[in-house]
């Protein structure tokens, strides 16, 4: 290969780079968190749950927002993520989507995503509202509207999803804090 023809395949090669790596970060595959717009955290006796949101770091066409939920337990003190969620929009701090039960058990939600504790904090269970554990959600994930869990364990979801290009409104139980849930 002639040295003109080796550089036009190394510029070519580095063009088709550039342009896979600028088409993923469009549609949301790059970046990553950047600077913290705002955070707020809430306590139930030395139970804490803090929410924080960042900007996408290296945005290229749109702007995405990271909603990052951590806790801090009575037994360490130490922070650590629950869950994060990544939305399109710069919404306001999902603050009244973080709810106690009691000292021992919380849960947050956004999206369709949801976590519950039933250890102060200590360990957090996450599920998502997505075909693969609900078959009513046929189009992609569903959109949690509101949870409410009784002292019991019992409680009630109400999502909406997309199915046959129409918006539908679905109810999901728990008989454990929502570990899991059915239909």
């Amino acid at each position: 290969m002639s040295p003109s023809n080796y550089t036009k395949s190394l510029v070519s090669a580095f063009l088709c780079a550039l342009a896979i790596y600028a088409s993923g970060c469009a549609f949301g595959f790059g970046g990553g968190r950047g600077e913290v717009v705002e955070a707020w955290e809430t306590t139930k006796g030395k139970f804490k749950i803090r929410v924080t949101e960042y900007k996408e770091k290296h945005p290229v066409y749109l702007t995405h927002f990271f909603y990052v939920f951590e806790s801090s337990g009575a037994a360490t003190g130490n922070w650590h993520e629950i869950m994060d969620v990544k939305n399109d929009d710069d919404i306001p701090l999902p603050r009244e989507q973080i709810r106690f039960v009691n000292d021992q058990t919380g849960y947050v939600f956004l999206n369709e995503k949801y976590a519950v504790s039933t250890d102060s904090g200590e360990a957090w269970k996450v599920w998502e509202a997505t075909p693969e554990n609900l078959s009513n959600l046929q189009d992609g994930p569903g959109v949690i509207k509101s949870v409410v869990i009784e002292l019991n364990g019992s409680g009630t979801m109400i999502l909406e999803a997309l199915v046959d290009g129409q918006v539908k409104t679905f109810t999901v139980h728990t008989k454990d804090y929502g570990r899991h849930w059915n239909q």
